[in-house]
């Protein structure tokens, strides 16, 4: 069963990975383009792409966390009804 808590777990956990990456990367590239101007333009670029890579992993995330929190919430109101009538 899927719920708020994991997924914002799953979330946290996605961003702390890309960070991680992205230092990593960040150090090997400046380490082997530390005097050329391409290194520059191939840091962004990788950063455009991971950045890419990561707003498609939120939104899949976002649309789960918003999935689970429906759902949640329709079970709620029907608990809640069934205790009125």
């Amino acid at each position: 069963k899927r719920s708020i808590a994991g997924v914002l777990r799953r979330i946290s956990a996605t961003k702390m990975n890309f960070l991680s990456k992205m230092a990593g990367s960040e150090q090997s590239e400046s380490d082997s383009n530390a005097n050329s101007s391409a290194g520059i333009g191939g840091w962004f670029s990788s950063l455009k792409e991971k950045s890419k890579d990561l707003v498609e992993v939120y939104k899949r995330d976002l649309g789960e966390f918003t999935a689970v929190v429906k759902k949640d919430t329709s079970v709620a109101i029907e608990k809640t009804k069934e205790t009125l009538e």
